[in-house]
């Protein structure tokens, strides 16, 4: 058989086999309505298990063709209502007919949402608070929560510094807040009020605190908004309140769950530098604009190089900076989790291990934290509990920006200089302009501990009347080492810094639900009490007799310093709601906040908050209307406060001064005892 023939077999055998497998299709077709039999345009149907699926048009029909034929499960589903299954037997070569009629998914409306010191049916709410559940925060691959709520949350804007691991983010709920203070949100971590900042060392960009909490770890974050919302928290909620819910077990059969993924870092959108040759290009004509000597094909430009570039290296070398400073690091996570329990017992364990280097050389970052929830209800009348996250990170550090790195490879090192000189060592590496140098002459770690816990009592008088408290702790521990050589500088220096901040944290708090025929009351109070100290000291030395000491022990040259702050805030609240047959609904709460950060004059401030609702779907005139589902008229007022003024600011300091004619101290501020609260209306 010639080849032109087995070439004819061959597409004639194609087309035969294409045409057994059409044949072997069929196609479905229908309609969706809603519970009304009104059509719902676009609604989705898809063979269950595959991407094969289409649309609905406007009149809510739909063909879908190419199904496989035998028994198929086809799934229907449309935004605000629930999903349908319906399994249909396709024939070949026929049609068949599935109709959906699709109910309003109401479950969204009666999820219970955190509000502070409690939980609400989300239908209840008339204030601002934004939900974002654990579905939604493990599809992302970040190391902090922070960057998983990214879009997820209207009105809150989520930037990082740079695409450092574990580098600072900036958070703002609604806008900026405040010129003076800090605009950054508080964080309540299953009844705690968190440590958040920047504890970092100014010589590389700022770390992230809350960097130590796994988002797999966490069930749900409640961001409250408006000041109806957010004044149950008073003095600090001028920024917003972030509420963060750890995953607890839940009774039953144990369950297990493992995770692994890889994946790369790399940076995107890297801005055009010049090379050498344009270097010198525009290099020579900005010399000769300046009426500078261009003889001898601009020799004199050459010998005013500076850092001992030469016409010979400035012509063959053409160094791509940021490309020698950057790389495609690999992240890789790896988590395992455990929850279960019986009627008495829950519990919930889980551990995650993160393994990132950054794009940046030098930059590597590592976090191993444990999770351990367990709940006890002895009976109906009592029970117990505990959460506790505990993490340890390691940062390798680097500077950027203005501080050194790719910010140093951007802007000044230039394209006509070498990374290394024609023996291999580094060219000019007391310039300040090779970066690489510096890098390899850099040994900068941090090593941070952190600890989040609670324990909690409930006692339930009766099904509507409990009483509850909470204990909790954040402890945070950081300690920085860095060490720079001599191959940037004549004399090594090192550093050791540590930081520790303890925080510890009560509330304790009566809670009152009872319903009453289309009555629905609930009622809370409570007070809270919260004391927080930092410590630091700093320990640095040079001139070391041995390359290989790098200790600030071993230093010739010792210096040394410390600080101690604190403060405290002591708290009165409450809040009440009532709903009238889930149509009219009104909430009043009330906090009194005394903090030692303020003036003897203004220790303590009211901040109350309202808010009412109208549930206008659920008139008579409106219930049952095909195009509304639910709609709700709202409106709040409440005023707010912003505490992060920093410690001791009201009470006057002195310092020492040693004139010639009069040693002694003098007075550097003085006291302000009418230092007060920043408030915010809203």
């Amino acid at each position: 058989m010639n080849k032109n023939l087995q070439s004819l077999v061959l597409i004639l055998s194609g087309l035969l086999i294409t045409g057994m497998v059409y044949g072997q299709a069929g196609s479905v077709r229908g309609t969706v309505t809603d519970s009304h039999g009104e059509s719902l345009i676009g609604a989705t149907i898809v063979i269950k298990g595959t991407t094969q699926g289409t649309t609905t048009d406007l009149d809510g029909h739909y063909i879908l063709a190419s199904v496989p034929e035998g028994s198929v499960a086809l799934v229907c589903s449309y935004l605000g209502y629930g999903n349908q299954e319906q399994t249909v037997n396709i024939t070949s070569g026929e049609t068949s007919v599935a109709d959906f009629i699709l109910s309003e998914d109401i479950t969204q409306l009666e999820e219970l949402v955190v509000i502070g010191y409690g939980t609400k049916r989300k239908r209840d709410i008339t204030s601002s608070i934004s939900s974002v559940k654990s579905e939604e925060l493990e599809k992302t691959t970040q190391s902090s929560f922070q960057n998983a709520l990214q879009g997820r949350a209207a009105g809150v804007q989520i930037t990082a510094s740079n695409g450092m691991p574990g580098s600072a983010m900036t958070v703002r709920v609604r806008g900026t807040s405040s010129i003076t203070s800090s605009s950054e949100p508080l964080y309540v971590v299953d009844g705690v009020p968190v440590i958040t900042g920047n504890f970092a060392n100014g010589w590389a960009d700022g770390t992230n605190t809350l960097s130590a909490l796994s988002p797999t770890d966490i069930e749900s974050v409640e961001i409250l908004k408006d000041a109806s919302a957010a004044a149950i928290y008073g003095s600090r909620s001028a920024n917003g309140v972030v509420l963060i819910t750890t995953k607890s077990g839940k009774s039953g059969r144990t369950k297990y769950n493992a995770g692994y993924w890889i994946g790369i870092n790399k940076i995107t959108n890297i801005p055009e530098m010049l090379d050498a040759k344009e270097y010198l290009k525009y290099g020579k004509i900005a010399w000769a604009n300046s009426g500078n000597d261009t003889t001898n094909n601009y020799q004199a430009f050459y010998d005013n190089l500076s850092y001992g570039i030469t016409r010979e290296i400035a012509d063959n070398t053409n160094t791509d900076w940021i490309d020698e400073m950057s790389r495609a690091g690999i992240v890789q996570q790896y988590n395992v989790s455990a929850s279960g329990g019986d009627i008495k017992n829950t519990f919930y364990i889980g551990g995650a291990y993160r393994e990132e280097q950054g794009v940046q050389l030098g930059n590597d970052y590592n976090k191993l934290s444990v999770k351990l929830n367990y709940d006890h209800n002895a009976n109906k009348y009592f029970s117990v509990g505990t959460k506790s996250t505990m993490v340890y990170e390691l940062n390798k550090r680097v500077p950027t920006g203005w501080a050194g790195g790719l910010g140093t490879a951007q802007s000044r090192s230039l394209p006509i200089m070498p990374v290394y000189d024609s023996l291999g060592n580094f060219y000019a590496p007391r310039s300040g302009i090779n970066p690489v140098a510096y890098n390899a002459d850099l040994d900068y770690g941090m090593h941070i501990y952190t600890i989040i816990s609670t324990i909690y009592g409930q006692l339930n008088f009766t099904d509507w009347l409990s009483f509850r408290s909470e204990v909790g702790a954040n402890l945070y521990f950081q300690r920085e080492t860095r060490y720079v050589g001599t191959i940037t500088q004549e004399k090594a220096t090192s550093m050791d810094r540590r930081v520790q901040l303890n925080d510890l944290n009560t509330n304790n708090y009566v809670s009152f639900n009872k319903t009453f025929g289309s009555h629905d009351v609930s009622a809370m109070l409570g007070m809270s009490v919260q004391s927080q100290h930092q410590y630091e000291s700093l320990f640095s030395s040079s001139d070391f007799p041995n390359p290989g000491l790098k200790n600030p022990t071993s230093g010739s040259v010792k210096t040394g310093s410390g600080y101690e702050a604190g403060h405290g805030f002591v708290s009165y609240f409450t809040r009440a709601s009532y709903n009238y047959g889930g149509k009219y609904y009104a909430t009043f709460s009330l906090r009194r906040d005394g903090s030692s950060r303020f003036g003897s004059n203004y220790k303590y401030g009211w901040f109350p908050a309202g808010s009412v609702g109208w549930a206008i779907s659920e008139e008579p005139f409106l219930k049952g209307n095909r195009i509304l589902s639910y709609l709700k008229l709202r409106g709040s007022y409440g005023v707010t406060g912003n505490a992060e003024i920093g410690d001791f600011e009201y009470m006057g300091l002195w310092r020492a001064v040693n004139y010639l004619s009069d040693p002694g101290l003098e007075i550097s501020k003085v006291e302000n005892p009418d230092l007060r609260w920043e408030r915010t209306a809203q």
